[in-house]
């Protein structure tokens, strides 16, 4: 797994007025394969933590299939096109973990 520095992970309920930040940089991200827990494809995985009623925490795991990496890229390229692309060419340029 690899921390996301950057990332933050914000939290509102239903009687919450907005959004309230739960942390920052405490996101990790991963790639996994085929499996038969998470179905034909590979993907992607984040998880992180957050806090519980009880004064514990919760932990999260977001699982996005290889076939959804089309919107992941397209939204990457709306939000800031020049830094999606120097990602894309570092990722093709990497060796592979």
């Amino acid at each position: 797994m690899y921390p996301l520095e950057r990332s933050e992970v914000w939290r509102g309920g239903i009687t919450a007025s907005e959004a309230t930040l739960e942390h920052q940089g405490k996101v990790f991200i991963s790639s996994y394969e085929q499996s038969h827990f998470h179905g034909p494809n590979g993907g992607i995985k984040l998880t992180f933590e957050i806090a519980t009623e009880d004064g514990g925490s919760g932990h999260v795991m977001m699982c996005f299939d290889s076939e959804d990496f089309h919107s992941f890229a397209k939204y990457m390229l709306e939000a800031d096109r020049v830094a999606a692309r120097k990602a894309f060419a570092a990722a093709e340029l990497a060796d592979p973990e």
